[in-house]
């Protein structure tokens, strides 16, 4: 075994090529594959080769240098995932396909029309034909033709099982314990093991690495060739963002809600959000968010009010939230006028993120004032809601008083407070937190408190589903997999 590191250097910059290169021996014995003497045709030029049949293929695949040369038309293009040996993902390539006639050398009447895929190489080592003892062949092979016998060409068709039986015909003729021969339209194959065949050698070479200074050369002059680009982004000047209303009569506040489409997009375009970054997840799990709420004797839930309204959006990122607004659109002698949104946008998939950064950012500010409060925020956050409790009233009083401050700082309003502990509430409406009987077990609206969708009874303190708008939201609806799923998101919600 050889192994072969070359280096060039040129203007301080090193190209390293390695290459684990000719592995070569001598062994006391040999394995024959299936390999023969054809010759391939296409409709006026033909030529000598070698083929190998593999029935562990399941496509036949035929050397790009012989679809060249017979000048083969590509029929069409098959798109491939290749599972090589030793390797646990496939690898998808593309691959043309053309048609091929394998016929006998010495009697054309036996050939076969097939389809095959054109690969760069079949094999990297050329196995020369069986050089079998002559005694062997005379004893068991008289009158019979090898079908690979002299000719040392490399392999330039591998039958895959596509095709593997329109070339076998099925006769067997064993001439050792592990040593036989197989008929085909081409002759005998031999396929085995024999300890007579002898000065076999074995190369393999596999590409470690390789990075030539040319690849270097030619991709530094393609980058300089690029030039300058005077206008890094274009305008967007005529685009705009989709808006829609959702209306949910299910909510005490907020019932109507203007949200803007930004997965939409023209045919063969990208959306806005399809540009964006959505950016990583930083709120806490919903499971372990309710589970800790349900650690604690006294538990209490607050909404940050207009959350996403209050953050603003850079000028220059604004162009991006063009959107038409009119005050008539029933009057089609008015243009809608173009406005920008300068706030974060509902139905833009980066701005989950981008509320949970800010909100995070301004609590660094509070570590040192509000320890414990400032951590208790950093943990009990999903969007816009506060879920969290205590084990006991005055420390649940101090946390929610100094996260008002805190969110007051940001020019951020807290509000629905709701909490199990009477007590509470009570420290809640001399602070005019809030206003209202702790005693309630639904608004006033008459809908039910709701932690993270799932409905909430403060009086006995458990969590439980609200079938009755489920039911009302299914009724008369056609079953089908979108009103199914439709349905099992509003438990949640």
């Amino acid at each position: 075994m050889e192994s072969l590191e070359n280096k060039s250097e040129v203007g301080g910059a090193v190209a390293e090529s390695q290459v684990l290169s000719t592995i070569s021996e001598r062994k006391p014995q040999c394995v024959l594959l299936q390999t023969c003497d054809v010759k391939i045709r296409n409709d006026t030029k033909v030529t000598r080769a070698r083929l190998l049949l593999d029935n562990g293929s399941m496509r036949s695949f035929v050397d790009k240098d012989i679809a060249c040369k017979l000048k083969l038309p590509v029929i069409r293009r098959e798109s491939l995932s290749v599972f090589t040996f030793g390797n646990k993902s496939p690898i998808k390539k593309t691959f043309d396909v053309v048609r091929i006639v394998l016929e006998n050398r010495e009697k054309s009447d036996f050939s076969v029309k097939m389809e095959a895929l054109v690969t760069e190489q079949i094999s990297g080592s050329d196995l020369p034909p069986s050089n079998l003892k002559a005694e062997i062949v005379q004893k068991y092979l008289v009158g019979f033709k090898l079908a690979d016998s002299c000719y040392k060409g490399k392999f330039a068709v591998l039958v895959g099982a596509d095709y593997y039986h329109n070339i076998v015909l099925g006769g067997i003729r064993r001439l050792k314990s592990q040593l036989v021969a197989t008929e085909t339209i081409f002759g005998w194959c031999l396929i085995g093991r024999d300890s007579d065949v002898r000065d076999v050698s074995v190369s393999l070479n596999i590409i470690i690495e390789e990075d030539l200074i040319s690849g270097l050369i030619k991709k530094f002059w393609e980058l300089e060739s690029l030039g300058i680009a005077e206008n890094e982004f274009s305008d967007p000047s005529n685009d705009s963002v989709l808006q829609r209303e959702v209306v949910r009569n299910d909510r005490s506040s907020s019932k109507f809600r203007v949200v803007f489409d930004a997965s939409f997009h023209d045919v063969g375009e990208a959306s806005l959000n399809d540009c964006l970054h959505i950016g990583p997840n930083l709120y806490p799990d919903n499971f372990d968010l309710l589970l800790r709420f349900r650690l604690y004797p006294i538990a209490f839930t607050a909404n940050i009010k207009q959350t996403f309204l209050q953050i603003e959006v850079d000028e220059k990122d604004r162009d991006v939230s063009r959107f038409l607004f009119t005050d008539d659109p029933t009057d089609g002698s008015k243009s809608p006028q173009i406005y920008r949104f300068t706030r974060v946008l509902f139905g833009v998939n980066s701005s989950p993120f981008i509320l949970a950064a800010t909100i995070k950012h301004h609590l660094r500010k509070y570590r040192g004032i509000y320890p414990e409060s400032s951590e208790f925020l950093n943990n009990c956050i999903y969007v816009d809601d506060i879920i969290g409790g205590h084990q006991n009233t005055e420390d649940a009083y101090r946390t929610s008083t100094e996260c008002m401050h805190i969110f007051r700082e940001a020019g951020m309003t807290l509000h629905k407070w709701q909490t199990n502990s009477e007590e509470l509430q009570n420290f809640w409406v001399k602070e005019d937190m809030v206003s209202g009987d702790s005693s309630q077990v639904v608004e006033p609206s008459g809908l039910p408190f709701k932690v993270l969708g799932v409905s909430w009874n403060k009086r006995v303190d458990s969590l439980y589903f609200d079938v009755q708008n489920l039911v009302t939201f299914l009724y008369g609806r056609v079953n089908s997999k979108r009103c199914l799923l439709q349905a099992i998101g509003r438990i949640f919600d």
